[in-house]
């Protein structure tokens, strides 16, 4: 059987210190050229480069400089952690950006140090083109992933205060890493052989998570009350969108039929996969991941960046064949491509598309679900070797 060695090389066969730094710089000079593109595509384009979250988000830290609420921008449905870092677009507009495409190299260098293969971390992040699309858009996904990449390395090396409070740090300001909880906590019954042992890992991740996550949680309501707890984390709960959403649910939503028991298959394979591969927490992170997008009731691009940044951590573990992998990459880029032509002629041609976009929708789970169930096969459940 054929198998894909291309994703790890282990035993040194990656490439040099010095090697690495040249392409994560070259990564880095990728990205700063597409962010200089971009402005130049705003001015002249119909269609804008530039993702609308980035002006909500830059609109936000105006709002904040001027001594006001990130709150007062409509639509701003994230912590204000993310309107102050983000305070010198004020000044120099593509700030936000820039940030975001260093943050992106920065992943690249810490998925190394979280058992990924530099090679791997190349192609399937620091040049993978959705990666760089989605950051040089203006997404702030990225500004999650660190930490929680940092957080799994630290996690891997017995650092648990130091993982719970980056995990803690992540979920402040993203919701969604949430997700690991379950994995993380039964990886933290194995880790030492002794109930003391065992009870103090529990311990410090849990008083690391708490104390972040805590924290940065009652500095924002004391600063902006109720409008903080309804953005950062009520809304997300009731979210439900009919545009720019490639879940099957987006024509439910668009119709007004209820969606919210669509939470609880997501809650159901989430347990059932940490359960399963809990030993392995960089694998049982990146399928907890997949399913979680796959059955989400929205869905977006950014969102393939969450298990992007997860797959070279997880690469080791499992398997697949040249004929899987083309499989997967094929059908599931076919029915993006497809979503994407027929969605652009419904929101900007104004066409009534919506049922043949549902189908397309249909045909993306469908991908996706393969993609999962295809990565859920090929686990090996043993480190693979160079």
């Amino acid at each position: 059987k054929a198998t894909v060695s291309v994703l790890y090389c282990g035993g040194g066969e990656g490439t040099t210190y010095k090697m690495r730094t040249k392409m994560l710089l070259l990564g880095l000079a990728v990205r700063l050229a597409v962010v200089l593109y971009a402005m130049w595509h705003d001015e002249h384009m119909p269609v804008k480069y530039t993702d609308i979250d980035y002006e909500v988000f830059t609109d936000a830290a105006g709002f904040v400089e001027k001594g006001g609420s990130p709150y007062e921008r409509q639509t701003y449905r994230y912590p204000p952690v993310l309107a102050w870092v983000l305070l010198p677009c004020g000044s120099v507009k593509i700030f936000g950006k820039i940030l975001f495409s260093v943050v992106d190299v920065l992943i690249g260098y810490v998925m190394c140090k979280a058992g990924a293969s530099e090679r791997a971390s190349l192609l399937l992040w620091v040049f993978n083109p959705i990666v760089i699309n989605v950051s040089t858009r203006g997404n702030a996904d990225s500004l999650v992933l660190l930490p929680l990449l940092a957080a799994l390395y630290c996690l891997q090396s017995r650092g648990f205060f130091a993982s719970g409070t980056l995990l803690g740090v992540a979920v402040h300001l993203r919701l969604f890493p949430v997700i690991y909880l379950p994995c993380i906590g039964l990886y933290l019954l194995i880790v030492d052989e002794t109930l003391r042992g065992k009870l103090s890992a529990i311990v410090r991740f849990g008083l690391g998570f708490v104390a972040a996550l805590a924290g940065l949680t009652f500095v924002s309501y004391r600063l902006y009350g109720d409008d903080y707890l309804e953005n950062a984390y009520f809304y997300h709960y009731g979210r439900v969108d009919h545009r720019h959403n490639l879940s099957a649910y987006f024509l439910p939503a668009y119709l007004g039929v209820g969606v919210h028991g669509g939470f609880f298959p997501q809650l159901l394979s989430i347990l059932a996969v940490s359960f399963r591969f809990f030993r392995y927490p960089g694998y049982a992170m990146l399928v907890v991941t997949m399913l979680f997008v796959t059955l989400n009731k929205v869905v977006t691009v950014q969102y393939f960046t969450w298990y992007f940044s997860l797959l070279p951590v997880a690469a080791p573990y499992f398997s697949l064949s040249s004929r899987t992998v083309f499989a997967i990459v094929l059908t599931w880029l076919l029915s993006l491509i497809l979503w994407l032509g027929t969605a652009y002629h419904l929101e900007f041609k104004g066409f009534p598309l919506y049922t043949p976009l549902w189908s397309c929708s249909l045909l993306f789970l469908a991908a996706n679900t393969f993609a999962v169930f295809s990565v859920i096969r090929g686990f090996t459940g043993k480190l693979k070797q160079g």
